[in-house]
């Protein structure tokens, strides 16, 4: 299976994610705390990890008003 799937082993599976920013760079459109969706990379995915990084273009905020 190594040979057919991209982005190496150890792989941690899952593309969608939903939850609470812990670290960003000063410049992002995105703070510490704020409640946030993405879709991960679909060559590396790792949704299922207690951190996942996300393109700021594949993330977007939570409404207050909506449940992760």
């Amino acid at each position: 299976m190594k040979g057919l799937l991209p982005g190496g082993f150890p792989r941690v599976p899952g593309y969608d994610v939903a939850g609470i920013i812990a670290d960003a760079a000063a410049d992002s459109p995105f703070s510490v705390s704020e409640r946030v969706m993405a879709f991960l990379d679909s060559s590396r995915g790792g949704a299922s990890a207690d951190f996942a990084v996300s393109a700021i273009d594949a993330t977007a905020k939570i409404p207050n008003e909506m449940s992760f």
